[in-house]
């Protein structure tokens, strides 16, 4: 492959070298995040409605060329097995086509991968967490090889080990975009040259990976297996070349994050700005929607952590959680409110207004209608579902009508004297908040700094909010 074309289907990022990440739409990038009270918030569970929003850059940082994995297979094998000419045997290719494939990769990233000796490779700290992440890259593209490929195929890794990153790639943008078309377009190739990969592709693991309408390009089942695997590989491969920038002493790298309601006010944003302090160069894309949606995200790989509200897990989940708080309820209304002057509003009496609430299947939601039918009462009469705060905030201030929410949501509404926390005791109903991830998700540096900024974010806004109550936040 020439230069000059690897160099056509490469990808931009900041601050550090990496591989095919997945465009965000809708979401919210933060070189620098203030705590105002503003929100970000996308189209609730819709957070990628169509992956072809924006078109997808071009370069890695310094102009770098997009690094095969073929190269980074013989970068892997020649680490595991200890010698170039081993690595060159088992990948079936010339013994100096291997030491080229290493040498270019060594080039890309500015720093030896191996300790040549007299009889065996030593790989260097760069090269042991590239390697480290390689083998989980390539260990997702053989799950899809077991899935996708026919049982006496799968043990030829047709994908894992003889498919391209421009056709995964390809596979990829059409799955996002939903046509080649606009999946040519927003990848800047030619659809003859979009088509080719996804048809060699399709030939090599004998089956269909779309089913192809008049409108639109709809995933298999074996396609939308396919998809995942290979958005997690390539996240598993970015996620190793921060952590060898961040060795080299580069201060970057990149968070991409799915952040729940009742965090986007104050505890992300205090986060995000605490990391940057720690990481000024690193590049912060924050993501809203239903719990749904990024959860769905977050297994594709299109996102690595979501902060918010804690599901209980059923067993054998494929996803983990970090507890940081228990978060109570309050009901809102504007100032002026005919409620807002009362001392001790019955539930009863809050019930007779119109309620906006968070969608159903929200645990806050939950929350407040057991409540309501512990107490034996009706639950309203009249609701507006809504999971974005600006559109409460609106619906509340031209009327009457109540709103439950987390303290949290509205600090800076109740601050600034806009809305008013009635006086209802809610405190019977609580809910666990804090990060969910993949279960084998293994954090890089600058998201480890992270998680520990959010602890300590929730340690500040605790003692700011001591004067409301002990664990509203």
């Amino acid at each position: 492959m020439g230069a000059a074309e690897v160099e056509g289907k490469c990808v931009a990022v900041v601050a550090v070298c990496v591989l095919l990440i997945p465009p965000f739409t809708h979401r919210t990038e933060m070189a620098h995040c203030h705590p105002v009270p503003t929100t970000y918030e996308g189209v609730a569970g819709h957070p990628f409605p169509s992956g072809c929003d924006q078109p997808r850059l071009r370069k890695i940082q310094g102009g770098s060329p997009l690094t095969s994995l073929r190269k980074l297979r013989t970068v892997l094998y020649a680490a595991e097995l200890g010698q170039v000419s081993a690595a060159a045997r088992a990948l079936n290719i010339s013994q100096p086509a291997a030491s080229r494939a290493i040498l270019s990769v060594e080039k890309m990233i500015g720093t030896p991968l191996f300790q040549r000796g007299t009889s065996r490779l030593t790989t260097t700290e760069q090269g042991m967490a590239l390697c480290r992440r390689t083998r989980r890259a390539l260990d997702h593209l053989e799950t899809a090889d077991a899935a996708v490929t026919p049982a006496p195929d799968a043990a030829r890794r047709l994908i894992s080990a003889q498919t391209s990153e421009n056709e995964l790639q390809a596979v990829i943008a059409i799955a996002e975009c939903g046509t080649i078309t606009a999946a040519a377009r927003r990848e800047g190739l030619s659809q003859p040259a979009l088509t080719r990969s996804l048809r060699k592709l399709e030939n090599r693991v004998g089956q269909a990976l779309f089913h192809r309408t008049t409108e639109r390009m709809r995933l298999t089942p074996a396609g939308e297996t396919l998809v995942r695997r290979a958005k997690l590989a390539f996240s598993e491969l970015r996620h190793g070349f921060e952590e060898v920038a961040l060795i080299q002493g580069a201060r970057g790298g990149e968070l991409r994050l799915g952040a729940l309601p009742l965090t986007r006010a104050r505890l992300v944003p205090f986060a995000i700005d605490a990391v940057l302090t720690t990481f000024p160069e690193a590049r912060v894309s924050v993501v809203d929607g239903t719990y749904s949606s990024l959860a769905t995200s977050l297994r594709n790989g299109d996102i690595d952590m979501i902060v918010g509200s804690i599901r209980a897990a059923p067993p054998g989940t494929d996803l983990s959680s970090q507890w940081l708080f228990d978060d109570s309820m309050v009901a809102v209304a504007r100032t002026g409110h005919p409620l807002a002057g009362n001392a001790a509003p019955s539930l009863a009496a809050c019930l007779r207004h119109d309620w906006v609430l968070p969608l159903p299947g929200v645990p806050l939601r939950m929350e407040f209608e057991a409540l309501i039918d512990s107490a034996g009462l009706p639950r309203p009469g009249h609701v507006i579902e809504a999971d974005s705060l600006a559109i409460v905030r609106t619906l509340l201030l031209g009327s009457d009508r109540l709103a439950v929410v987390s303290h949290h949501q509205v600090h800076y509404e109740t601050s600034a004297g806009q809305l008013v926390v009635l006086p209802v005791d809610f405190s019977a109903a609580v809910r666990p908040v804090g990060w969910t991830v993949r279960r084998d998700y293994i954090p890089t540096s600058l998201m480890q700094a992270f998680q520990q900024e959010l602890r300590r974010a929730v340690s500040r806004i605790t003692s700011t909010d001591n004067h409301h109550t002990r664990d509203m936040i």
